[in-house]
């Protein structure tokens, strides 16, 4: 099944989102446009920012890797990755998943979660 990482035409205006409360879940709007026109016959490379009380956490953080562990336990493929850009370490969640998981997500109540197509933020 294909995989989609981005979605729409380059040159867009960068949105800003608010920050999620802990227990809700944020779509970026091209990650909204890819899943209302591919529907369930794509999967979704899907970049995600946890928070905790509306502070976003480190992606290499101990909450970030907690919670990467629970949503692999239910089913979840999950991918982190750490790369180097010749002067820092940069940090990656992602999941791979399909509409009905990114619909239906099982928020945690102590965390708030946005999600964008991976290649809007790698």
């Amino acid at each position: 099944m294909e995989m989609i990482a981005s979605f729409g035409q380059g040159g867009q205006p960068a949105a800003c989102y608010a920050a999620p409360e802990n227990g809700q879940v944020g779509y970026s709007i091209p990650l909204r446009g890819a899943m209302e026109e591919y529907g369930q016959s794509r999967r979704y490379q899907v970049y995600v920012d946890v928070f905790v009380d509306g502070v976003q956490q480190p992606q290499d953080g101990a909450w970030v890797r907690e919670e990467m562990d629970r949503l692999f336990g239910l089913g979840y493929i999950v991918a982190y990755e750490t790369y180097f850009d010749g002067q820092q370490n940069h940090y990656a969640f992602t999941l791979h998943a399909s509409w009905e998981q990114l619909d239906n997500f099982p928020a945690a109540s102590g965390y708030g979660y946005f999600f964008f197509l991976y290649r809007e933020r790698v």
